[in-house]
């Protein structure tokens, strides 16, 4: 897929395991990668795993239970990387620390809030 075909994927929860996994495959199948996670430094080594093997890839630092941040980190996917055509919404957060209403803010909420506005209409 040549640069000008690439589509733009985001991966929520993408600094580890599945999040992580899924971000790798979709860049190697040829789509730039938007590593979206909590804490933007922890996006480091799947970025590097996607840009050490050609692929193109943004680390962005969100919390999905935010709108703000989803807003701030969807616009700077658009500038940096181009429109994203393609939600991955793996985020979540563990159920055993939090309680009922912030589960439901960083899981189905967030989820909501991230697909939303972002896929072309």
């Amino acid at each position: 897929m040549s640069t000008t075909e690439q589509r733009v994927a985001v991966v929520t929860g993408a600094a580890r395991g599945i999040g992580a996994a899924t971000a790798v495959r979709l860049a190697a199948e040829g789509h730039a990668v938007a590593v979206v996670d909590l804490d933007e430094a922890a996006c480091k080594d799947t970025v590097e795993k996607i840009t050490s093997a050609g692929g193109k890839a943004l680390a962005v630092g969100a919390d999905v239970s935010d709108e703000a941040q989803v807003e701030a980190a969807v616009a700077r996917i658009a500038e940096e990387l181009g429109a994203p055509v393609i939600l991955v919404n793996n985020a979540d957060r563990p159920h055993r620390r939090l309680r009922h209403d912030r589960r439901l803010a960083g899981g189905v909420r967030g989820r909501r809030r991230a697909a939303r506005p972002r896929l072309p209409r």
